[in-house]
């Protein structure tokens, strides 16, 4: 580029010469932070830099009638100096920022201003804070920014800030300037405020001024700083390329001037873009104050030649060929590529594919590579296929002569025989033998291809039937065919057609082998004895050896259970041969035993002919003998359910005030329910369960001791947590009394702390109100049944609560809430009994009620029917019907039970709905388990026929007082086949959508029956029956008790679905006297006493 200077000159006389500089100077400002680009052709700068102000003093109250004014803030130095720079570099500019004071305390200090990297160069310093007025005096004001912290060329300090006071008519200090800058904040001559703020650039801020206690202020603001640079413009031109390749562009770009003038061209922008053809140079004219004129030169660069793109096409099966030949003049030494992979310049036919390639030559810089490209398309050669030589049937099917060539020949061939035209299909028998031509015209550059087929014949095969695919055929049957058929072979000789083992029959015949299994020369087809040799009957019986597992004895072919040579005799009809029984002549022991052979073993039931004794059992004497009938005052049943470790578990019942046991019992089996019968005198009695391991009877195991009409004394059924020992020690008195807790609060284990419980009136009591009040009444007795708690209250007429309503049952209600001493504890299982007390005289405490105050009640469960796949699936159930037997004839829910207090409270009402929505039939009916049993209804009985219903269930754990909501609906399909009125006409009369609950006496709600007949009875027959069971059974159990508890029988017996009809033979073998009967179905027991006489 060349600089040529032509400065401008004014001449007023021959003397005198003005020279006028190219440019005028250009200044920039930044009064905050920024950046600054040096400009092409400018090496040097001139910078002004200003200090930022200090923040004024603050005050704080004075006091009295004085007043308190803080310190001035100094002002910012000033410098100046001149910077040597690179043309086209950035500069990072930092201005002083402003600076606030701080409430009631010393300023800030001001900020410098500076050139990054040049610190050392510019620096302008800031003014210092003027010192807050907290205590009084004269407080300072900050000094103007200094010389000796500054750097430049030149350096000027700035103004101090005034000093501050304290006292009557003070003023706070003033800020100081800024050197060669801005003001400082005035001073505050009076009142109370904040300091004034200082000006830009670099003023300090003003003190603050407090008057007596009108509390703090803040000094004024110190002002910014300030930077400006300065600088001369210079001339310049670029271009983004010097050096171009023929056919591209470049950018032209002048700077430093107003006006611009391009040579050639004459264009007058700043930029121009240009494409020479060849080596070129370009001028411009730049004109600021005066002009100058700057040159150039670019230059240009020719290109490579590939040559010019070409195309060709070839067949498939030509010759190789040079691809360069396509490109006309090009420069040699290039590169080939297909789709940018790399390839040769030969291009092979059937080798390489059809397709666009490139030739590649390198260019010189800056000019890239040149590409041009050759077109190569590939016709595919015809295929007449190969020659092929064949042989056909002569009365073959006719076929096509394209398909008897080999290879894969093209279709749409012609065919010619001996020179002239032929169709494609030969036909045996009528078509020439002989050689056939195919010819295939290709599509240019490709010629034509030919193939031959040479055609001779041969007379029909037989072939003969092999249905037993052993590669024999059948003489008898054949068929003619070119092509053998399924089946089929070309030899005849199979003798045996269906036997694949044998072509001849042999000595055993066809689909017989000819086998010799023992080798003694005779075919197991003609063998006795096909596994023996020997074919002999040594013992005469009829059966020969081989079959005779008992050869030498004549009686016996088989050992049986007494051997060879010995009879399996049973003379006594015991079922045990006499071989192995050593009482053979007696059908009741197998062994003598004790007692001898024909005599009964001790403990076996006998009978002693003594109208006035029971249980007659042989003794260790071998002499019958029974026990005394003794008449009993109390039937008991103790109901114990044992744990995993049912051997630990015992029981007694002692007098009260002590004495040897009246009833014990002891080693029962783990997991087993257990009814023991026990006969007890009227008295005072202490029942005790003992647990040898310590650990009490695991849940839901427990024990309930009851009259035998199911009256409780003890129940603590599921809540054996105790240790070694669970007792009442105050126990119990026999007779029990009949005074009883209300029917709804009987057992009820969720009352709030705020409730009350309730006692049956009782008539003689009551009779006693306004007579004897303070001495009738009604006692109660809650205790814990494994011991602890025992507590009775008495409350008479005179004591009753007054918050029930007042008359003779006031003093049947108990408000545990009102107990101060020793009350009733919480969340605890409990009993509670009752008894009566009139005119001081107490009555019998009657049965006992599950009782517990819970102040964790369980939340209320819902349920469905039974979705489980089983025979008890309920929910999407079909196939239901009315009176069916078993499953079908019932709907089952999922049982609700819920967990208080770790105890499992199962529901004791179910609630049905079933609404049949399209006529609106709707029944809900309750039953007293999960189970309904789809009987024949009296009111509302389902609809005639077969309809699918929608099922809810919901259930109630206090007797139906209270119900959980319903569950989810289920569909079901039942068939009502009863006549008219046990079935319900469409749009006739039905409980359409009353909602009412409907109790026939006919169906879940009907209890279990047990019948048992004769009674008394003579010891041969006892019919026993149970009806209206509510679930169906396989089997039930039958046990006899005598008086003290020992088992002298037990049946089991099949079940007919949920009824229990038998008869049990007794065969004279229990003693006169007084039995307990106990039949267990399932879960249920039900007893009675059996008197045998």
């Amino acid at each position: 580029m060349d600089h040529l200077q032509r400065p401008c000159a004014a001449s007023t006389n021959d003397v005198v010469l003005t020279v006028q500089p190219f440019a005028a100077a250009v200044t920039e400002t930044f009064d905050a932070d920024g950046n600054f680009t040096v400009p092409n052709g400018v090496t040097q700068i001139i910078v002004e830099a200003w200090g930022g102000g200090a923040s004024g003093g603050g005050s704080t109250n004075a006091g009295g009638i004085s007043a308190r004014g803080g310190g001035g803030g100094g002002g910012g130095a000033y410098v100046t100096k001149t910077l040597t720079v690179t043309p086209g570099s950035n500069l990072s500019v930092l201005v002083a920022a402003a600076v606030n004071g701080t409430s009631g305390a010393t300023g800030t200090n001001g900020n410098p201003s500076t050139i990054a990297g040049f610190e050392p160069q510019v620096f302008a310093a800031g003014g210092t804070a003027g010192a807050g007025n907290t205590v009084g005096g004269s407080p300072a004001g900050g000094a103007g920014g200094t010389t000796a912290a500054s750097q430049g060329d030149s350096e000027t300090a700035g103004t101090t800030g005034g000093n501050g006071a304290t006292g009557t008519g003070i003023s706070s200090g003033a800020g100081g300037a800024g050197a060669n800058g801005g003001a400082g904040g005035n001073s505050i001559g009076s009142g109370t405020n904040n300091g004034n703020n200082g000006t830009a650039p670099g003023g300090g801020g003003g003190g603050s001024r407090t008057s007596i206690n009108n509390g703090n202020r803040t000094g004024g603001t110190g002002a910014a700083g300030r930077v400006i640079i300065s600088y001369t413009p210079a001339p310049s031109l670029s271009a983004s390329a010097s050096t171009i390749c023929q056919g591209s562009s470049t950018s032209l770009t002048a700077a430093g001037g107003s006006t611009y003038l391009w040579s050639p061209g004459g264009e007058t922008t700043a930029s121009i873009s240009v494409s020479p053809t060849s080596t070129t140079t370009y001028g411009v004219t730049i004109t600021n104050i005066c002009p100058e004129t700057l040159t150039q030169e670019i230059t240009v660069t020719p290109p490579a030649s590939p040559g010019t793109n070409g195309s060709t096409t070839v067949c498939s099966d030509g010759s190789a060929f040079d691809m360069a030949t396509f490109l006309g003049t090009h420069e040699p030494g290039g590169s080939w590529t297909l789709g940018g992979s790399p390839h040769s310049n030969i291009f092979t036919p059937g080798t390489d594919i059809a397709g666009v390639y490139t030739y590649t030559v390198s260019g010189p810089s800056p000019c890239g590579n040149s590409s041009a490209t050759v077109t190569v398309n590939v016709n595919t050669a015809p295929d007449a296929g190969s020659d092929a030589t064949t042989t056909i049937c002569t009365t073959g099917v006719p076929t096509t002569l394209i398909s008897m060539l080999n290879g894969t020949p093209d279709a749409g061939g012609a065919w010619t025989f001996g020179g002239s035209p032929v169709s494609d299909t030969y036909t045996p028998g009528s078509s020439t033998q002989g050689t056939y031509t195919y010819t295939v015209t290709g599509t240019a550059p490709c010629g034509i291809a030919t193939a031959t087929v040479t055609i001779s014949e041969t007379p029909t095969p037989t072939w003969y039937a092999d249905v037993d695919g052993d590669g024999f055929g059948d003489p008898a049957v054949s068929v003619q065919a070119c092509i053998a058929p399924v089946d089929h072979v070309s030899n005849s000789g199979d003798g045996c057609v269906n036997d694949p083992t044998k072509q001849s029959p042999g000595i055993c015949g066809c689909d017989n082998a000819d086998d010799d299994s023992d080798g003694d020369g005779l075919a197991d087809c003609i063998d006795p004895c096909p596994t023996s040799v020997n074919n002999g009957d040594t013992d005469g019986d009829s059966t020969l050896d081989c079959d005779d597992l008992c050869p030498n004895d004549p009686n016996k072919i088989y050992p049986g259970a007494c051997g060879c040579g010995t009879p399996d005799a049973d003379t006594d009809g015991d079922t045990y041969v006499d071989c192995l029984d050593a009482c053979p002549n007696d059908p009741l022991k197998i062994a003598p035993g004790s007692c001898g052979c024909g005599n009964p073993e001790p403990g076996m039931a006998c009978n002693d002919n003594n109208a006035n004794t029971i249980n007659d059992v042989v003794n260790g004497s071998c002499v019958c003998a029974g026990t005394l009938v003794v008449t009993c005052a109390n039937d008991l049943i103790l109901d114990l359910v044992t744990d995993a470790n049912g051997s630990q578990t015992s029981w007694t019942i002692e007098p009260q005030g002590g004495g040897a046991p009246v009833a014990q019992g002891s080693g029962y089996a783990s997991n087993a329910t257990v009814a023991v019968p026990i006969c007890l005198p009227n008295g005072n009695y202490v029942l005790r369960v003992l647990d040898s391991g310590n650990n009490g009877i695991a849940s839901p195991g427990g024990y309930i001791l009851r009259t035998l009409d199911g009256r409780r004394i003890v129940d603590d059924m599921g809540n054996g947590g105790f240790a070694g020992q669970s007792v009442v020690s105050q126990g119990f008195k026999l007779p029990l009394g009949n005074l009883q807790v209300e029917g709804n609060n009987c057992d009820r284990v969720d009352f709030l702390p705020t409730e009350n419980i309730r006692v049956t009136p009782d008539a003689a009591v009551s009779a006693q109100y306004g007579i004897t009040n303070s001495t009738s009444g009604y006692e109660w007795c809650i205790y814990d049944p494994n011991g602890g708690y025992h507590r009775t209250v008495f409350f008479s007429h005179a004591l009753a609560n007054s918050q029930f309503p007042a008359g003779p049952e006031c003093a049947t209600y108990f408000r545990w809430a009102n107990l101060v001493s020793n009350p009733v504890p919480h969340n605890m299982l409990l009993n509670v009994r009752v008894r009566p007390i009139v005119a001081g005289v107490g009555g019998a405490f009657g049965p006992a009620c599950r009782f517990k105050i819970d102040t964790q009640p369980s939340s209320c469960i819902t349920t469905q029917l039974i979705g489980t796949p089983g025979p008890t699936m309920s929910c999407g159930a079909t196939g239901k019907m009315v009176k069916a037997s078993g499953h079908a004839g019932r709907i089952y829910a999922q049982p609700a039970v819920r967990v208080v207090n770790g105890m499992n409270l199962p529901a004791n009402r179910y609630l049905f709905e079933i609404i049949e929505p399209i006529s609106g039939y709707v029944r809900i009916i309750s039953a007293s388990n999960y189970t309904l049993v789809l009987s024949q209804w009296y009111t509302d009985p389902l609809l005639c026929g077969t309809h699918t219903y929608n099922v809810r269930v919901r259930v109630s754990f206090d007797n139906g007082t209270t119900w959980c909501p319903y569950g989810n609906v289920c569909s079901v399909s039942i068939t009502n086949n009863q006549s008219v009125p046990f079935c319900s006409v469409p749009g006739g009369p039905m409980a359409g959508g009353t909602n009412h609950m409907f109790f026939d006496g006919d169906e879940s709600t009907l209890e279990p029956v047990f019948s048992m007949w004769p009674n008394p009875n003579n010891g041969e027959q006892l019919y026993l029956t149970i009806k209206d069971l509510h679930e169906e059974y396989a089997t039930a159990n039958v046990d006899l008790f005598n008086l003290v508890g020992q088992k002298v029988s037990t049946h089991t017996i099949p079940m007919n679905g949920n009824t229990l009809n038998t008869v049990i033979a007794l065969h004279g073998a229990l003693a006169n006297g007084l039995y307990v009967v106990n039949v267990t179905v399932g879960e249920q027991t039900f007893m009675q006493r059996l008197v045998i006489d």
